[in-house]
């Protein structure tokens, strides 16, 4: 027994000393990955830094305290949003009119729906950028452009929730908010 461990432990040196000049060269190959993995990590980075600048930074300090607004200003947030998502092309628009329950966080939650993750991001976008323009309106967050199955864009005293058809049914928040006053568009 001890003559066949000899013989397979000289069998594993031999093997060991014998390296072809291809399996040389793809050791080598190997060991130059690591620097192509940093130069794709600091490509990652820049791209990261780009977009965290393109969306609105809340401190951490900074406090979400509902505004009270004038009921002009309120409403012509309101329409002003709705427009915008119907020019956008969101489908299922409904608004929540939540300023009758006692406890509510906000006057409006407008809940829509984008076609595609691309349709999403644009509706987010376009949004921000109008209600920019035509109000000079600033979110004070936006939440969900990472994955973009529900996407949050939050004026304090509306808040627009844009999802994707699967996400809206699973978590139906139109149900948990039943007793709002409930308006559908097209």
């Amino acid at each position: 027994m001890a003559k066949t461990i000899k013989k397979t432990a000289t069998k594993v040196k031999t093997a060991k000393k014998s390296t072809s000049p291809a399996k040389k060269t793809a050791t080598k190959k190997a060991v130059k990955s690591p620097v192509k993995k940093t130069a794709t990590k600091k490509a990652v980075k820049s791209s990261v830094k780009k977009t965290a600048t393109k969306r609105p930074a809340s401190s951490p300090n900074k406090k979400r305290i509902k505004k009270e607004l004038p009921e002009a200003v309120l409403s012509e947030l309101h329409a002003a949003a709705i427009e915008i998502l119907q020019d956008a092309k969101a489908t299922n628009i409904v608004s929540l009119d939540l300023r009758q329950i006692e406890d509510a966080v906000t006057d409006y939650f407008i809940i829509c729906e984008g076609d595609a993750t691309t349709h999403i991001r644009s509706i987010a976008g376009r949004l921000e950028e109008e209600l920019k323009k035509q109000l000079d309106e600033r979110p004070w967050h936006i939440e969900g452009l990472d994955n973009l199955e529900w996407v949050i864009v939050d004026y304090v005293n509306v808040v627009i929730h844009i999802f994707k058809g699967e996400t809206r049914e699973f978590y139906k928040l139109e149900d948990l908010w039943s007793d709002a006053e409930r308006k559908e568009y097209k």
